[in-house]
């Protein structure tokens, strides 16, 4: 008889369990002001954090937090679950820091860029990455994979999209003079950690010279590639084409990979 070691599933349901229970504890949107941790490092790491994190947004599926210093804002993202994160990778993170709630005019916004040959690349290793991590051959493959994961994010996204700030282009490389960072990381568990930051000076006209401001977090919908062909019979049909790396394991996944889906909030610059 078969023997079936039930240790490993036991243990990704109990992981599961911890996440939604986390989850669950904290609250939809940040409701604090927060000073950011000292000597921080925007490396896609939540070491500095604590491996803390504010609020859960449920319209998004991803822990974040939200802090300042006297100079700067910051920002820390994660997704936990998969689809999630193949949507950041395959269509991106935005945050935009606005004057009013709702209405993007006047408003900045910084996210990664990743080229298209890094999303394929990085998304195909991603998903062997989770088949291998849900099975109990957890080991080497995993280890490798990750590797594989952050070396295409390191190589692959070396600039960033910034929008709204004078003097500023549209597309600026991460090793930019402004200030401007962001990384990305996958942490050992799959998970997908986004860190930004960005000199407070470089808002003033997006919060009006206030401390109190809007913020709207977006992660994009994937563009599906899409061409219209004509059989042999004359009748068109439009034929969608999802790379396998970008596609997930539940088709229920798939209309949430391709909308956008974000949240507003506002937030209160922390004092000393």
């Amino acid at each position: 008889m078969r023997i079936i070691n039930k240790k490993p599933l036991l243990l990704a349901l109990f992981s599961a369990i911890a996440v939604i229970a986390n989850a669950q504890k904290l609250p939809n949107v940040q409701q604090i002001s927060l000073r950011a941790p000292i000597s921080i490092k925007i490396d896609g790491k939540t070491t500095d954090w604590g491996d803390q994190f504010q609020a859960f947004n449920h319209s998004i599926d991803a822990f974040y937090t939200i802090a300042n210093d006297d100079n700067n804002l910051y920002l820390i993202v994660q997704a936990k679950d998969e689809a999630v994160a193949k949507k950041i990778i395959g269509g991106g993170i935005v945050l935009s820091i606005t004057p009013a709630k709702n209405k993007f005019e006047h408003g900045a916004g910084v996210g990664p860029l990743i080229t298209n040959k890094g999303r394929l690349g990085i998304s195909s290793a991603y998903m062997q990455f989770m088949e291998y991590a849900d099975s109990k051959t957890k080991s080497k493959q995993t280890d490798s994979l990750w590797s594989i994961m952050n070396k295409e994010l390191t190589n692959e996204s070396k600039e960033m999209v910034v929008g709204g700030i004078k003097g500023i282009d549209n597309v600026i490389s991460v090793y930019n003079n402004y200030g401007i960072k962001t990384a990305l990381l996958f942490d050992r568990t799959g998970a997908l950690n986004f860190e930004l930051t960005i000199p407070l000076k470089y808002l003033n006209n997006a919060t009006n010279n206030q401390p109190k401001f809007f913020y709207n977090l977006m992660i994009r919908g994937m563009s599906i590639n899409a061409k219209v062909v004509k059989s042999k019979t004359g009748e068109a049909a439009t034929v969608t084409d999802v790379p396998i790396g970008l596609t997930t394991r539940k088709s229920s996944d798939m209309e949430l990979l391709m909308s956008n889906t974000d949240f507003w909030s506002e937030y209160t610059l922390a004092k000393k």
